[in-house]
């Protein structure tokens, strides 16, 4: 038995790539072709896959069909690994349909734009436990011979010994802009 079905449209919305976050969208107008499962690829300037999110199961709450002619579904997606800054690297979305189509979108250019340098931080992290509370409070401080202002864009990052600290999570993304030294910055709850 063969099926026929229009041409999806699959591509994705990179506007949030500062942040990591990627939306897949593919978009038909055969109603009946609906996505199952998806997967993100992330490839290094050499072509080596970086990271990899493996087959995730669409989840379809979010589905839209319009005056049942358009099926439109979105994939949010959160990059784990921190890329190197500087670096050119690219984005691939995969979508398999109930129908068992295969379908991908183009390979897309991603840049990591993060950095810190000398002239924006020069300090440390400083962290208060506060045991009656349960949690770890960072605070930026920079160090004291230099300028009270923190500024720069900033990516909070942490490993853990289950992942033998190989593996970097990112915990948070943040601007500063004119800051003084000493700001919390986040509050760790996860304490053992």
């Amino acid at each position: 038995m063969a099926k026929y079905t229009a041409q999806p449209v699959i591509s994705i919305d990179t506007s949030n790539s500062s942040n990591h976050i990627y939306t897949g969208i593919f978009e038909t107008t055969d109603t009946n072709e609906k996505v199952y499962n998806y997967r993100f690829i992330v490839y290094d300037s050499n072509g080596d896959i970086f990271e990899d999110s493996g087959e995730l199961i669409h989840n379809s709450t979010s589905d839209v069909v319009t005056n049942n002619t358009t099926y439109i579904s979105n994939n949010i997606w959160t990059m784990k690994k921190n890329p190197v800054s500087g670096e050119i690297y690219s984005i691939q979305y995969f979508v398999k349909t109930l129908n068992n189509l295969k379908i991908q979108s183009v390979k897309y250019n991603i840049q990591e734009a993060f950095t810190i340098t000398p002239p924006i931080f020069n300090g440390e992290l400083s962290a208060i436990l506060y045991p009656d509370n349960g949690y770890i409070e960072l605070f930026m401080v920079n160090k004291k011979d230099y300028v009270d202002n923190l500024n720069g864009q900033f990516v909070l990052s942490r490993a853990s010994s289950e992942g033998e600290f190989n593996d970097w999570n990112t915990i948070t993304n943040f601007t500063l802009a004119n800051n003084k030294s000493g700001i919390s910055i986040w509050k760790d709850f996860t304490i053992k």
